[in-house]
């Protein structure tokens, strides 16, 4: 039986609680501006191992996903349409 290393909390649209598989309370995963998660660890020293590590990666990948395909979704419907990368700026912006 394979046990969770973290477990997540949902505080609110854009963060998480983030917990080790002890119920320890390491950091929070936060939504930024640009619409991503990231990891904002509660510094109290120490080291990170590989495994835990990994796992904070396949999670923020897991809920970084759906924005990340929406994203590269309006990108290639941008190159289909021959559209310019301008993101909304005009010629001189």
């Amino acid at each position: 039986m394979k046990t969770s290393v973290i477990s997540l909390e949902k505080v609110g649209p854009a963060e998480y609680k983030v917990k080790a598989y002890n119920g320890v309370y390491i950091g929070d995963f936060l939504k930024k501006e640009d619409g991503y998660f990231d990891f904002w660890p509660d510094q109290k020293g120490g080291f990170w191992p590989s495994y835990m590590l990994r796992a904070l990666a396949e999670k923020l990948d897991e809920l970084n996903k759906p924005w990340d395909d929406d994203i590269n979704k309006f990108f290639a419907e941008q190159e289909e349409n021959n559209e310019p990368r301008n993101f909304g700026l005009d010629e001189e912006g």
